[in-house]
């Protein structure tokens, strides 16, 4: 009997270490964290999106950046908090994000460095 127990026992050890673990297909990647200055170029508040253009080096062409923003994202101006309703076309702006998979990206934090009229 002690001869059955200890085979199954090693089988049932053995099953374990073979099986493929899948604890860590959910984990995302890490990222590191961009950051980009330009001018609000479109925003959709429904979809919670908005698209930043930037120039490029030579400032001849321009490059557009579409960035959601989740509701987390932490939005100043000035010294104070402020709404993603409170920005407008052309504002300047400065972005941290994570750059997604598909080519846009996820805002962690905005800056808007418009002048004060």
């Amino acid at each position: 009997m002690p001869k059955i127990a200890t085979i199954l026992l090693s089988a049932v050890l053995f099953a374990g270490i073979a099986a493929p673990c899948h604890c860590q297909e959910d984990r995302e990647e890490i990222r590191a964290a961009k950051s980009v200055e330009g001018t609000v170029f479109d925003l959709d508040w429904a979809g919670s999106k908005m698209t930043i253009r930037r120039p490029d080096a030579s400032g001849n062409n321009y490059y557009d950046l579409v960035l959601n923003v989740p509701d987390d994202a932490v939005m100043r101006r000035g010294s104070g908090q402020m709404d993603f309703s409170e920005l407008e076309i052309d504002d300047a702006v400065t972005v941290r994000y994570y750059e997604n998979p598909d080519g846009t990206g996820t805002i962690i934090s905005l800056e808007d460095t418009t002048p004060s009229p």
